[in-house]
């Protein structure tokens, strides 16, 4: 009775004179909120429903819209009736366009914009050239990914500029949460690996199957670091397979569409290896396709995220 009365109290009392909750807000993890502060935010349309924030000391991030002390502040910013006139009726937003619309299309994605075809054409011959200028160029390439990944989860359908994806700083920060992610990300291979380690596990389906699992995984992990250049997110599976389950068949059929592009590229590769060997040529031909086909399928998986970008 006591805790049911506390809560009461602290309902109906004041914002100032409430017990100080402090909030993280995704992109920014290392700052501490007030809930004033993101009122603040809310007015100023810094801080939209969609954006994911949690309480400090917790690892349940939502979007704004989810927590009931925003509520109040998110309604006042909604637009007014004007005196005399009628309320705007909300409409309901036009749906985007479906994914398999993109499958098509998406395909001349990485040739749109003059950076993602410096970034295929670079990274495929310093590949001739050079096995370390090749494994720098293939992160950037990644880092470029993610640009993709975030850009198209807006809405855009051409390739973006080395500007849209950040300044020099962003970069480098992008690079370091690739790495970051990828680490994270071979977590069902590492579990299985001490678990053999310890004789707990000796069937090499088990390995197949964490294989799998990080490849479902590592993809729902590379967007959240796209879309709120959150590590802290990317962390938690519970917010990644929160991820996955709101994309729904559209992420299973993203992921479906990277194995077909994977499995064809090995095949027509092979044909190709035939009539040239393994000639320098082949070399650059066969990494430049492959760039290709990440940026194309990072494509699709932004534009997945576009369709859902409400409920994340």
């Amino acid at each position: 009775m006591a805790q049911e009365f506390r809560t009461i109290q602290e309902r109906t009392m004041p914002d100032n004179v409430r017990p100080q909750v402090l909030y993280n807000i995704s992109g920014d993890a290392r700052a501490e909120f007030k809930i004033l502060d993101l009122r603040d935010r809310i007015r100023n349309g810094t801080l939209n429903p969609q954006d994911q924030i949690a309480i400090v000391g917790t690892d349940l991030w939502k979007p704004a819209s989810d927590f009931p002390e925003l509520t109040r502040y998110f309604s006042l910013v909604k637009p007014a009736a004007t005196p005399g006139l009628a309320a705007p009726s909300a409409k309901p937003q036009t749906p985007a366009a479906s994914l398999g619309s993109r499958i098509v299309p998406g395909l001349a994605y990485p040739f749109t914009d003059i950076t993602s075809i410096i970034v295929i054409v670079a990274v495929a011959l310093l590949r001739a050239a050079t096995p370390l200028l090749s494994i720098i160029f293939s992160m950037l390439a990644s880092v470029y990914a993610l640009g993709v990944i975030r850009k198209s989860s807006e809405g855009q359908t051409s390739a973006p500029s080395a500007g849209e994806v950040g300044n020099i700083g962003e970069w480098i920060m992008s690079f370091v949460r690739v790495i970051a992610v990828s680490l994270i990300s071979a977590w069902p291979i590492l579990a299985v690996t001490i678990l053999a380690f310890m004789g707990l596990v000796r069937s090499p389906a088990i390995f197949g199957i964490a294989l799998l699992v990080m490849l479902l995984y590592y993809p729902a992990s590379l967007a959240t670091i796209a879309i709120w250049k959150s590590i802290k997110i990317a962390l938690s599976v519970q917010q990644i397979f929160r991820f996955i389950g709101i994309l729904g068949i559209e992420y299973y059929a993203v992921i479906g569409m990277w194995f077909v592009i994977v499995f064809g590229i090995a095949f027509g590769m092979s044909l190709i290896h035939l009539a040239l060997g393994s000639t320098r040529l082949f070399a650059v031909i066969e990494i430049a396709v492959q760039t290709w086909s990440t940026l194309y399928a990072s494509h699709l998986l932004g534009w997945a995220v576009y369709r859902h970008r409400d409920q994340l």
